[in-house]
């Protein structure tokens, strides 16, 4: 059946082994209710009168430690008791609910009247290795017994019917503890220790020179090891005593002796017997025995505040200074250097400083206790139950614990015993958030591209040092190591890039014990469209597309003006070129016929019947038609001219000029809205010159009386209709010989693709049609 304990309501414990009871440990008067084994084999029994803790239960003399509320239990009845992975022990209360605790190495008592002594001198240790505590209405006194278990009494301080109120305390080189204490002043007391007992104090007769400050309250004072009292008194300075004379003499120093300032909060005796005095002010001074005077350290020395807290020397004589606003200094070689937040100190607020046997300097500031090693000033090391509250004062003893004085209370830590946590912390992914949206976390997520901005909230559910736990994390594939430790619980990433990505995240304890497994989360965040691989090759074929199409766009625009080109320089050959040889014959002509010295003989001999005025006339003849033909030349070359509205304008303003030189009626017929339709140079050039042939030939050779040039839209097929129509005298079509003149303008038209048509009757005019495909 195995091994089983029971508890009963008689506040007995039973061992069950195989159905049998074979032992019975009595614990309390009071009914027990739960039990609860520990990770160190230890018994945790709750009852209605607290916690007890059976230490060795299953050897032949277990011992017992009770925890009740002045231990800190915030009540007596306790329900139920669990110990849970982690190994912390949770207990079930009947007001408060759950309580944890999370760490055997450390105790708590709770104060409840003032201790607030910011000048750590509220607490000192004995010769015994006894520790004393001034709560402001007794002195506390805390020692370990024969096991190492802690014991704490009070003591009232009485006499008579006066009651003092201690509130700072200090030990001289005899070993009696002197008191700052309301009504009195300044009282000492001889200590008689007792084994297993509290000490006995016994108040000594004040020495005469000190009564002289009776009902006057010290903010803090020390006795060096000449025995010689140092006080401070509101707004009166330093006083020194002489205690190895009673009737020795008493010394004031003040700000004109060198003195920081009127108000000196703590003092220190360093390992030359000097004084050390920090003021509220003004700094910190050295007394100077020779002089008798103090020299004082300010800012302007290296100090990083002149407002000091607590000076204390450590083992290798290095000075500390904590300050109020500046953090804690180091004199070293008369060099001052400063630790602060900046180097990862809790509050730049440095309250109360000591030295443990292992060369470890324990910090207390105004948010809790830090330790630094002094081989390795500026690292600190912390722990969570020392973490958050404003220390008065701390003592590290030679049994290797921390006793601490806090607005928590008393704190005694077990810091050579403290287990460390190595149970790996479980991580988990909570929620992500994309551009303000929260995402399912199950199944794949496939995020557009605009979906690039998220949040990944984690947590690890730990409840061992919770406020030292941090994270790491990375972002396969940007990050290729992991991003330094932090204590957020939320990353954020902004603009990803498209691409499949994995988050992973772990936990971290104070020990560095990780998470097994990182917690993950991957999701692909797919391109733009115009980024897919499909869209890109689609746009390097179009591109080719269009470049080759503008290639070739540009060589049929080159070939075009290379036709046009073509066609000024063989219109200029044929017409223009031709015109210009009979003008140089002609002129010839006229000056064989002026030069000659018998023109009549000339002409007898040649039969010419040329004679200069009838040459000279058919010379302006071909000139104009050389300017008229290098007017259409220029005309059809202009871009602006490829409209239909500027070839009526053209053709009409001939028309119009030869009919009325001739006394011919012209009309125009243009059964066409838009005019502004575009036809193309070439197409424009033909119906030009076609246009102006057949008028040409209307004119001269019809005797006609009228001319219609009439041009219209058809729509089936799309194409422009244009007809030139005389009433002259008409030719037999079948009888026409081959004319030059037509077959010419029918050529041209063809070329552009165009139908030319002539008809005409003998005595019915004549009529030329083109029709020019739109």
């Amino acid at each position: 059946m195995g091994n089983i304990w029971l508890c009963r309501n008689d506040s007995s414990l039973l061992q069950v082994v195989n159905t049998s009871v074979v032992r019975t440990i009595k614990v309390n008067d009071a009914p027990a209710s739960s039990l609860v084994e520990d990770n160190d084999g230890d018994f945790w029994c709750g009852s209605a009168n607290g916690l007890v803790r059976i230490i060795n239960p299953l050897s032949e003399k277990p011992s017992f430690s009770h925890y009740i509320v002045e231990h800190g239990l915030p009540e007596n009845t306790i329900y139920a008791a669990l110990c849970d992975r982690e190994k912390n022990l949770w207990f079930l209360s009947f007001i408060h609910g759950l309580l944890k605790l999370s760490n055997k190495s450390l105790t708590r008592y709770p104060m409840y009247s003032s201790m607030d002594s910011r000048n750590n001198s509220n607490m000192v240790a004995d010769t015994a290795g006894h520790i004393w505590i001034a709560t402001g209405q007794s002195l506390l006194e805390f020692w370990q017994d024969a096991e190492r278990h802690w014991v704490q009494f009070e003591h009232t301080l009485q006499n008579g019917t006066i009651r003092y109120q201690p509130y700072i305390i200090q030990v001289d080189n005899t070993g009696a503890l002197w008191a700052g204490a309301n009504p009195e002043g300044l009282l000492r007391y001889t200590l008689h220790t007792r084994k297993n007992q509290p000490t006995h104090l016994q108040l000594e007769p004040t020495l005469p020179q000190v009564n002289a400050f009776r009902k006057k309250l010290p903010f803090t004072f020390v006795i060096d090891s000449s025995n010689r009292l140092w006080a401070s008194f509101h707004r009166l300075g330093v006083t020194r005593f002489d205690l190895a004379h009673p009737a020795g003499t008493v010394r004031l120093y003040t700000e004109k002796d060198g003195l920081p300032n009127k108000d000196i909060w703590v003092f220190h005796v360093d390992w030359q017997n000097r004084i050390w005095a920090g003021g509220y002010l003004g700094g910190a001074g050295v007394f100077d025995e020779p002089t008798d005077r103090f020299r004082t350290y300010t800012t302007t020395d290296g100090l990083p505040d002149n407002s000091v807290r607590i000076i204390f020397e450590d083992s290798r004589r290095t000075l500390w200074f904590g300050t109020r606003y500046g953090g804690l200094a180091m004199l070293k070689d008369g060099v001052f250097s400063t630790l602060s937040q900046l180097h990862g100190l809790f509050s730049n607020a440095v309250t109360t400083l000591s030295e443990d046997n292992n060369g470890n300097l324990w910090v207390g500031t105004a948010a809790g206790v830090q330790s630094m090693s002094l081989d390795e000033p500026g690292v600190f090391h912390s722990n969570d139950v020392l973490t958050g509250a404003f220390t008065y004062s701390c003592i590290a003893n030679d049994n290797g614990y921390l006793l601490t004085t806090s607005t928590e209370g008393v704190t005694l830590y077990d810091y050579l015993h403290d287990i460390i946590d190595s149970v790996p912390p479980p991580i988990y992914i909570t929620s992500f958030t994309i551009n303000e949206k929260q995402v399912h976390l199950e199944g794949e997520i496939s995020l557009s591209h605009n979906q690039n901005n998220f949040v990944v909230d984690f947590v690890s559910p730990t409840f061992r040092e919770e406020k030292q736990l941090r994270y790491r994390y990375r972002l396969l594939p940007s990050d290729a190591d992991w991003q330094p430790a932090m204590r957020e619980h939320s990353v954020a990433y902004a603009s990803l890039m498209p691409g499949t990505y994995t988050f992973q995240v772990m936990a971290i304890k104070k020990a560095g014990v990780q998470s097994l497994l990182p917690a993950t989360l991957s999701f692909t965040i797919h391109p733009p469209f115009w980024k897919t691989w499909w869209f890109i090759l689609f746009m390097i074929v179009t591109a080719g597309a269009v470049i080759i199409l503008f290639v070739r766009f540009r060589e049929q625009q080159v070939i075009a003006l290379e036709r046009v080109r073509s066609r000024i320089a063989s219109d200029l050959h044929d017409d223009v070129g031709s015109g210009l040889t009979q003008i140089a014959l002609l002129s010839e002509v006229i000056q064989r016929q002026v030069t000659s010295k018998n023109v009549s003989e000339e002409v007898q001999q040649t039969g010419s019947q040329f004679n200069a005025e009838t040459t000279s006339q058919k010379i302006g003849i071909i000139a104009r038609e050389l300017v008229d033909t290098m007017s259409d030349v220029v005309w059809s070359v202009d871009p602006r001219n490829d409209t239909l509205e500027q070839f009526l304008r053209r053709i009409e303003t001939f028309a119009t000029e030869m009919c009325d030189a001739a006394g011919i009626s012209c009309t125009f017929d243009v059964a066409m809205q838009d005019r502004s339709m575009k036809l193309g140079i070439v197409v424009l050039r033909c119906m030009l010159l076609v246009c102006k042939e057949a008028l040409t030939n209307a004119v001269r050779h019809s005797h006609c009386q009228n001319i219609a040039l009439k041009i219209s839209l058809q729509t089936s097929p799309a194409q422009i209709e244009l007809n030139i129509i005389d009433d002259g005298q008409g030719f037999n079509m079948a009888t026409l010989p081959r004319i030059n003149g037509l077959n010419n303008m029918k050529t041209r038209v063809e070329k552009i693709g165009a139908k030319f048509v002539v008809s005409s009757k003998r005595d019915h005019g004549t009529t030329v049609m083109m029709n020019i495909p739109l």
